[in-house]
């Protein structure tokens, strides 16, 4: 695996669930499930499905830059303090 191939100290910090619509039955069945199977491992912030992340792909600017405000850089600034959070219990329990 990649651990392997690229990076025997690699570890999986999380799992991010991305471009999500909760107004699409079948997405939240499908994050159940994620969470069902992967418990804490899933970061509670979820990236929701927004057309400012599609154009900030054609613009190769991060979405912060695009559009600050948005509700997709709202995203991306929770995941980022969530990730911290995480990094921060891990260096202080191991």
């Amino acid at each position: 695996g990649l651990r392997r191939t690229y990076n025997p100290h690699l570890a999986v910090t999380g799992i991010v669930i991305t471009h999500f619509d909760q107004d699409e039955e079948g997405q939240v069945e499908a994050e159940r499930a994620i969470r069902n199977d992967y418990g804490s491992l899933v970061f509670k912030t979820r990236i929701r499905y927004s057309v400012d992340l599609i154009t900030t792909i054609d613009q190769k600017r991060p979405v912060i830059f695009y559009r600050s405000s948005g509700e997709a850089a709202d995203d991306y600034r929770s995941l980022a303090r969530e990730l911290e959070s995480r990094e921060s219990s891990r260096d202080k329990f191991g």
